[in-house]
């Protein structure tokens, strides 16, 4: 089988997407590609959704993360929506697994964490 890493690099997202399930037998590389041009995603949805939750970006977008992994591994389940909004969708979701509703829609809680375990602050 020809090596088709340059073919690759050449396409969209959506030309990635389309890949995912044809008879390539190297969908691991093909998600890798879309995982790398789909992070920024994560800071999208980071900055629309929990601009104040008191949490540390890192935490926000390893949690966001798990969600992106998720809508990669997952596109058929997408339906109507675009991927990304399908992406925007479990990443918000994710974090909100993650971290409790009542923190992250609180402002001027501080909260730190060991991403096991928090605890909160209020800020005066």
């Amino acid at each position: 089988m020809p090596n088709r890493d340059k073919d690759d690099s050449k396409l969209d997202l959506d030309g990635l997407l389309s890949l995912l399930g044809t008879e390539r037998a190297d969908e691991e590389r093909i998600r890798g590609q879309i995982l790398d041009r789909s992070t920024h995603q994560i800071n999208e949805a980071i900055e629309e959704a929990f601009p104040r939750s008191g949490f540390s970006h890192e935490e926000l977008f390893r949690a966001g993360y798990l969600g992106l992994l998720s809508a990669t591994y997952n596109t058929e389940l997408a339906h109507k929506k675009t991927f990304s909004e399908y992406a925007k969708n479990l990443i918000r979701g994710s974090n909100s697994q993650y971290w409790p509703p009542t923190l992250l829609a609180q402002p001027g809680v501080v909260v730190t964490t060991s991403f096991s375990r928090y605890s909160c602050t209020t800020s005066d």
